[in-house]
């Protein structure tokens, strides 16, 4: 193609003249399609408690998730219209998401983030690398064709700027210690504006229910670091939970290690009490693995009552942490939410 014929083309031109086949097809339907729906999804279905329950983080990801989904839409309809801002906007949403990956390269907690984030990362540069190199892509939409407007660049500052915005502030309410976000309540315990109540020490941090209270006392002292034992006693409907946190423990995530701490509990606490196991097992939580036991008795009263054991480990620190609970069996909801707010530092 010369020159003036490159002067004379249009988007209605290149429709009529061109075909979008091969890779081209594959990126704009797989990776654009399919591929961009899966991303956003993750980032718009929130679970409040990955973000303390601040509303700003989780839009944050929210309008990032919408965003990444519009632009990929956007750039599978300019594609099919021919326009000239095509490319700009493929780059500029693969050039995102390598940002995020390497984003989540930083941040991500568990061993199976950081493999995500790199296996993201290597196909999506090779994406890039195609769109820069693709002689179809050149066919499809001339270098000479193209062309970024005004509000290209707007949209692309918006798009940047918002969630950057909302994360400030989300991180500032987090961390404020002005004393109108937080206040301090005891040894260990501190209180945002919802009423929300966190137990934390030198080596985790975890929610406490807004229906429970706490005590946290000094357990005993390793090296210098002071172990703290959390009695969380619901207030509403009588159920008792002992948690306790602490960081010797090494990262032995074996159901025999489960097994020995299950038994120094049982010694100090249920000596004479015969149980039966209910269930026992392995789970996810927030990425960490879960060991967990969960035995039925009988009390004094002669009511069913459940002993739940938990041992949670985090690769990253090698700490663990023992949660130890005791309920009718009627409301369990505290455990996951106690479970999955713990934050290991």
């Amino acid at each position: 193609m010369n020159n003036s014929e490159n002067e004379n083309i249009t988007s209605e031109w290149l429709k009529a003249n061109t075909k979008i086949t091969g890779f081209l097809g594959l990126f704009l339907s797989v990776v654009m399609g399919f591929g961009a729906l899966k991303r956003s999804l993750s980032l718009i279905v929130v679970n409040m408690s990955d973000y303390n329950n601040n509303y700003c983080l989780a839009a944050a990801d929210i309008f990032t998730g919408v965003a990444l989904l519009s632009m990929s839409l956007y750039v599978i309809y300019s594609f099919l219209n021919r326009y000239p801002n095509a490319v700009f906007w493929a780059k500029t949403n693969l050039i995102l998401i390598i940002a995020l990956s390497l984003l989540g390269l930083v941040t991500g907690q568990a061993e199976e983030e950081k493999i995500a984030a790199v296996s993201g990362l290597l196909g999506v540069g090779l994406w890039l690398l195609y769109l820069i190199c693709s002689r179809q892509v050149q066919e499809v939409i001339p270098k000479s064709f193209r062309k970024v407007s005004k509000v290209d660049w707007i949209v692309l500052f918006a798009i940047i700027l918002i969630p950057n915005v909302l994360w400030v502030i989300g991180v500032t309410q987090l961390f404020d210690t002005t004393g109108s976000q937080k206040m301090e309540t005891s040894e260990g315990l501190s209180q945002n504006a919802d009423s929300l109540y966190y137990a934390e020490t030198e080596q985790v941090k975890f929610i406490v229910p807004k229906e429970f209270s706490c005590d946290a006392s000094l357990a005993y002292d390793i090296e210098g670091k002071d172990l703290y034992s959390y009695d969380l006693m619901n207030e509403v409907d009588s159920s008792y939970s002992i948690v306790t946190l602490c960081s010797e423990y090494k990262a032995d995530s074996s159901f025999s290690n489960l097994d020995r701490h299950w038994e120094a509990w049982k010694k100090k606490k249920h000596k004479e009490v015969f149980m039966n196991d209910v269930d026992r097992g392995v789970q996810s939580i927030n990425g960490s693995k879960c060991l967990y036991r969960i035995c039925k008795y009988y009390d004094k009263a002669g009511e069913d009552m459940y002993w739940r054991f938990y041992l949670l480990f985090d690769n990253e620190t090698g700490k663990s942490c023992v949660f130890s609970s005791y309920d009718d069996g009627i409301s369990t909801k505290y455990v996951d939410e106690i479970l999955n707010s713990i934050q290991f530092k």
